[in-house]
């Protein structure tokens, strides 16, 4: 009977390294994932700051031209 302890002593190892091999793999998973998803929300902010300028200027020219029209209206 002292294989059976032998081979439930080697399952039990074996069992242990998959587990340990399990968390490392789904650990680097999940850190490209975040890695990946902080890189989208870096390039989506930057994007929104760009749009925010580009909507400021058109604002800017918005404001103007509807500053001069109504000089005009009342010269």
């Amino acid at each position: 009977m002292a294989w059976f302890g032998d081979s439930l002593s080697g399952l039990s190892h074996l069992k242990g390294q998959i587990t340990n091999f399990t968390k490392e793999v789904l650990s680097e998973g999940i850190v490209k994932e975040i890695d990946d998803q902080t890189m989208q929300l870096k390039e989506a902010n930057e994007r929104c700051i760009q749009l925010q300028e580009l909507l400021d200027t058109k604002d800017a020219e918005t404001q103007s031209i509807c500053y001069n029209i109504n000089v005009r209206i009342k010269s």
